[in-house]
């Protein structure tokens, strides 16, 4: 399962992390960092290249174990997100990237997130179950029957098999940023994001990243990224 899922998230998602979220998130914000929820350690090994000091959690032992792999100088822990075993303020920033949607009590996490964090909680989270951009593609891939059959197999191999939690669901912004200043956060920012799919023969995982930042938006798009900073 977690090999599966780091080629979903490589494939998938990597440019996103690389040119957009974590990127930013590492140039803009101080350490030490907590990548809750880090998976197989994406996000981590863009912090950590840009020299951050980072602390990453998962519930996942082998999630962690590819994590190590990907990155050498960050400090993995196997844990919950509903009990952080951390102490209160030990972060100055706080990353979260696609894992409030896999959760059942959002409020109970948040509660954690913002008991450890001292400074920037950074959220990106999905908020429409269909990009409508993939929606328009396959609509038009597969109404057309003059294109060659070949190049629609080399399509479907392109992108890789999906996998979702049991629990899995879009989220709401207005409520996510609600629950941040519940908890005593100004939110700093919120922008939009539109996602751009894995096509490996088409676009470049850093012009994927260009483009997404082209069509960032502060009204609309397919996930949402909300910065909030205590007051």
């Amino acid at each position: 399962m977690a090999t599966l899922y780091d080629e979903i998230i490589t494939k998938e998602w990597g440019y996103r992390y690389k040119y957009v979220t974590a990127y930013y998130w590492g140039l803009s914000f101080k350490d030490p960092f907590l990548d809750l929820g880090c998976g197989t350690g994406m996000c981590a090994s863009v912090l950590e290249s840009l020299n951050k000091e980072v602390i990453a959690l998962d519930i996942s032992r082998e999630m962690i174990k590819i994590a190590k792999r990907r990155c050498k100088n960050v400090y993995f822990v196997v844990g919950d997100a509903f009990n952080l075993p951390f102490r209160k303020g030990a972060f100055s920033t706080t990353c979260i990237i696609g894992v409030l949607h896999h959760m059942l009590d959002i409020e109970k996490v948040f509660d954690e997130i913002f008991r450890c964090t001292r400074q920037i909680v950074c959220i990106n989270e999905p908020i429409s179950k269909y990009s409508p951009f993939i929606k328009f593609a396959l609509t038009l891939i597969y109404g057309l029957a003059k294109i060659p059959r070949t190049f629609i197999n080399r399509l479907r191999k392109s992108v890789p098999k999906s996998y979702h939690s049991k629990y899995e669901r879009s989220l709401d912004g207005n409520n996510l940023i609600r629950l941040c200043e519940e908890r005593g956060f100004n939110i700093v920012d919120v922008r939009y994001y539109t996602h751009i799919p894995f096509l490996n023969f088409f676009l470049s995982d850093r012009m994927r990243g260009r483009i997404c930042i082209a069509l960032s938006s502060l009204k609309r798009g397919t996930d949402i990224q909300i910065i909030a900073a205590r007051k």
